[in-house]
């Protein structure tokens, strides 16, 4: 089994520890050790895995020092992430990294080309492509059966509380130093839904590649930085345009959904695990998909592995998501300053021992905004500031 570490064990760092203990029970991969700082709250998961006897480093680099691993998966705030999987692909590890993965193209390609040196995989965590549903899109697309795709639009709608921005200060930040923190719904939380435009844009195998992005980015909630609420228009090589509206600020929230407009037919792609196709002649078809094919992080780590041991090719590599690592960033480039909610549109609600903030009317603007391809402004939403 490879002698596996994990650096963070807290937020989704849990999703981490849960998914090597399956790898153990598959018989993949050992959890040989983790890293977390002493950090309030922290104390239950390291006496857990201490009691399991599983060493908890509190340095990340002592970790790599003494454990001699053969790959570590890395689930902290994206800023710490070039440190530590430049610092894991030295010590001679494959890395498995959380996204988002980098907050710049600079950093993406320089990891990219550490671990090609070092003959080490590079796997980044975007766990929607695991899912049939996936697959068969994709397979739709470079078929040609659906024509040329047009346009792909993705579509976010959920509710964050105030516990959420209290979890971690790195939910709401725009900015740590010079780099994009990349905490918000455009790069974290949905960026899973912005990742996936990127691949349904491009009619070959891969992702298209941004060259040039448009984005509004909004905020309601008191107190952060970044935006949570967003419109993003990206031009790709591919010919197709990407639009992309993440909200956390919806009474009643639904999974991610993305639409494909094509020349033969409309798309509609479900988190929950079906496709609608809507063909031009006329004709329709659900498919719908068995538990066995969706989307888990399991898969990811399963495929990591297989793909150490040489029996499968990742799903997902650091060089694949430097298309959504341009578009990322740059959404962010192109829409800041964020812009503030107008306050006649926001709605404080308590919400079990939180606090919901709402946008009056936001999920019926971002449908409108969503069906002609527009910004915010452009589609007229009331509450979105010039």
């Amino acid at each position: 089994m490879v002698r596996t570490g994990v650096i963070g064990i807290g937020g989704f760092g849990r999703t981490h520890v849960s998914a090597l203990r399956r790898m153990e029970a598959e018989g993949l991969a050992t959890l040989a050790a983790a890293a977390q700082p002493r950090l309030p709250g922290m104390e239950q998961e390291i006496e857990a895995l201490r009691a399991a006897g599983v060493p908890v480093y509190e340095d990340w680099q002592e970790m790599l020092a003494r454990e001699g691993l053969e790959a570590v998966t890395i689930a902290t705030p994206v800023p710490l992430h070039f440190a530590m999987c430049a610092g894991a692909l030295a010590a001679g590890a494959h890395v498995l990294l959380e996204k988002p993965p980098l907050p710049s193209v600079e950093k993406l390609d320089h990891l990219v080309a550490q671990a090609t040196a070092a003959g080490r995989l590079g796997a980044v965590d975007f766990q929607m492509l695991s899912g049939e549903t996936t697959r068969d899109l994709k397979a739709l697309i470079t078929s040609g059966a659906i024509g040329r795709v047009r346009r792909v639009t993705g579509i976010g709608l959920w509710k964050r509380l105030d516990a959420y921005y209290q979890s971690s200060r790195w939910h709401g930040q725009l900015r740590q130093g010079d780099e994009w923190a990349l905490g918000g719904p455009v790069a974290n939380a949905m960026g899973h839904v912005l990742n996936q435009c990127l691949y349904f844009a491009r009619a070959t195998p891969g992702f298209a590649q941004p060259e040039r992005i448009e984005a509004e980015l909004y905020r309601a909630h008191p107190g952060i930085e970044n935006e949570d609420t967003a419109a993003v228009r990206v031009h790709t090589d591919a010919g197709a345009v990407c639009c992309f509206y993440p909200t956390f600020c919806v009474a009643k929230q639904r999974q991610p959904w993305i639409e494909l407009d094509a020349e033969n037919a409309r798309v509609k792609w479900d988190y929950d695990h079906a496709l609608e196709i809507r063909w031009s002649d006329g004709r329709e078809e659900r498919r719908e998909y068995s538990p066995e094919g969706r989307i888990e992080h399991t898969k990811m780590f399963r495929n990591f592995f297989h793909t150490i041991r040489g029996e499968e090719t990742l799903l997902c590599s650091l060089a694949d998501t430097r298309a959504f690592t341009a578009a990322a960033t740059g959404a962010y480039a192109a829409g800041s300053p964020v812009r503030d909610v107008d306050p006649a549109y926001i709605e404080r609600v308590p919400d079990g021992d939180s606090v919901a903030t709402l946008i009056r009317g936001v999920a019926d603007d971002i449908l409108r905004a969503a069906e002609a391809g527009a910004l915010f402004t452009e589609a007229g939403a009331p509450w979105a500031k010039v």
